[in-house]
């Protein structure tokens, strides 16, 4: 290990080791050229200047956060007051329309109001539906016409 009493303290302070650089003079950013007479000082725009953007505080945040809710719940509860046609008819209803598309056409009338009178039963009706919806026609004709028999009997 050196022996650093014999030496000087200011020989071995870093501020000595660090390498001196001198100092640069102050250069300006950009040169003007007084003579430039590209340079346009004055801009000739017609536009104002942009208004400054309003800052939403939290209070105007929450106010229409608050509003889009008041009016989707609006919205929903008109639904409840007013819900559509469709959602008011009973199975009865939707399947004698559907009896009516289907078959209104193909049958005679005397056959047409024996399914109707079967389709008056809310549990046939049902039926009726959901056989229209995994069934051809043809077999749901077979169904009515089996169900209209029984009530003749």
């Amino acid at each position: 290990m050196p022996d650093l009493t014999d030496c000087l303290l200011a020989d071995i302070t870093p501020s000595n080791c660090a390498a001196k650089r001198p100092r640069k003079a102050k250069q300006p950013a950009m040169i003007l050229d007084t003579d430039d007479s590209n340079n346009d000082l004055h801009p000739t725009s017609s536009s104002a200047p942009p208004s400054k953007r309003r800052h939403e505080g939290k209070n105007d945040s929450i106010k229409n956060s608050l509003g889009g809710l008041t009016s989707a719940i609006k919205k929903l509860t008109e639904k409840e007051q007013n819900p559509d046609e469709e959602a008011m008819q009973t199975y009865s209803e939707k399947a004698m329309d559907l009896c009516s598309k289907i078959f209104a056409n193909k049958l005679s009338n005397n056959k047409y109001i024996s399914f109707i009178s079967v389709l008056d039963n809310e549990n046939k009706a049902h039926t009726f539906l959901t056989l229209s919806h995994t069934s051809t026609p043809k077999q749901c004709e077979l169904w009515i016409e089996k169900e209209a028999s029984k009530l003749t009997e």
